[in-house]
C-alpha cells in the first residue's frame, strides 16, 4: 500500500531487512480480497484508515506475488508505527523521493506515480528488490516504456 495525503506519500523503515524507506503492507490471508488485505495491513502498520485506490504495480517475486495500491490516508491523524515491525514512518514529497538514495527504487517510482493523481500508461521494468533479487515488475509509469 502507498498511502497518500497532502501531496506526500507515507513510507516505512522496517525492523527487518536493509535500512531503507519502503512500502507498508503484508500478505493477504487465503481467500482474502487483495484490497481488504492492503487496507488492513496499512491500518495495522501505520494506525491510519486508508481508502484503497488504483493498482500501481504487480510483480511475481520468487517468494510471493506482489501488488501495490495507491490509497488516500483519511483524516488528520498522524501515523504511528507498529512497534514490532516498523522502526519509523515518514511522509515524502516528490522532490524528496527523487533525491534520496535510501528509498527502495520501487517506492521512489510509485510514489511519484501515485502523486500524479491520474492513471498513466503501464510498462515493465526489472528492479532490484531489497532482498537482492531482480524482479520483473509491471507498473504504472511516468512515461511510456
Amino acid at each position: 500500500m502507498l498511502p497518500v495525503r497532502s501531496g506526500r506519500v507515507l513510507l516505512a523503515r522496517h525492523r527487518y531487512g536493509p535500512p531503507i524507506w519502503a512500502l507498508v503492507g503484508g500478505p493477504a490471508e487465503p481467500g482474502e480480497p487483495f484490497e481488504t488485505a492492503a487496507r488492513g495491513e496499512a491500518a495495522e502498520e501505520t494506525g491510519l484508515e486508508v481508502t484503497v485506490g488504483r493498482l500501481l504495480a504487480a510483480a511475481d517475486h520468487p517468494e510471493r506475488a506482489f501488488l501495490c495500491f495507491a490509497g488516500v490516508a483519511e483524516g488528520t491523524v498522524e501515523p504511528r508505527p507498529e512497534a514490532e515491525e516498523i522502526a519509523e514512518l515518514g511522509w515524502f514529497a516528490p522532490d524528496e523521493l527523487a533525491r534520496r538514495d535510501d528509498v527502495f527504487e520501487l517506492a521512489r517510482i510509485l510514489g511519484r506515480v501515485a502523486l500524479r493523481g491520474t492513471p498513466g500508461p503501464w510498462g515493465r521494468r526489472v528492479l532490484d528488490w531489497p532482498d537482492g533479487s531482480a524482479v520483473l515488475v509491471h507498473l504504472e509509469t511516468l512515461t511510456p516504456d
